[in-house]
């Protein structure tokens, strides 16, 4: 009885231990799923609210995880200022938002803490730490990046708190891969362990 009660312990442990290298391994490439680029972006940087965000009409198009296109299409991208007030490499708050030409969101998301927004001679470059959760009509699994290279940020002549982009500014939305087979071994060792757990229980009693 003792020998079949070690034999079911170690049968467990390694379940467990294959489950946690497989979903490690799943969770290696955080960004092989879809992306969107987009072209022609306008930012903004406020100097004195210490805010970053942007406006204006985009040239977007969406990829699937092998690179094909997806679609192609005008809209309008809209970040939900992000709070630098702390410091430039650590952004809180924030998130975006593409809309159609009907109004109709294509894709969103949120941006966890930790943007950062390096602003130097050379031009300027904004990333997402990581973005939490997305929505919309395209297929995209968090978590995702969100990173845009700036190019250099001119004073705006009505406000010389606020530096904008020259129109030129490009950025990238990346999703991950579908986490579904990682979740299923989850699922699956969680329903063997607890198969064993009872045998291991009859034993013992």
């Amino acid at each position: 009885m003792k020998k079949h009660f070690l034999s079911l312990l170690l049968m467990l442990a390694v379940i467990m231990g294959s489950v946690s290298g497989l979903v490690s391994d799943a969770m290696a490439i955080p960004y092989a799923g879809p992306s969107v680029s987009i072209s022609e972006s306008e930012f903004y940087y406020n100097s004195n609210s210490k805010e970053f965000g942007t406006a204006g009409n985009n040239n977007v198009m969406a990829f699937d995880e092998n690179g094909d296109v997806l679609d192609s299409f005008e809209v309008f991208l809209e970040i939900t200022p992000v709070d630098f007030s702390v410091d430039l490499n650590y952004g809180t708050g924030g998130g975006f938002t593409i809309y159609n030409s009907n109004g109709d969101v294509i894709l969103s998301g949120l941006f966890n803490p930790g943007s950062v927004l390096v602003i130097n001679a050379t031009g300027a470059n904004f990333e997402s730490s990581v973005i939490s959760t997305f929505g919309g009509s395209l297929n995209f699994v968090p978590p995702g990046l969100f990173s845009a290279a700036l190019g250099t940020l001119v004073a705006d002549p009505s406000d010389q708190d606020i530096l904008r982009t020259s129109g030129g500014a490009t950025a990238e939305i990346q999703s991950s891969a579908v986490p579904e087979p990682a979740t299923l071994l989850l699922l699956g060792a969680g329903l063997a362990g607890m198969g064993i757990l009872g045998r291991l229980r009859k034993l013992v009693q």
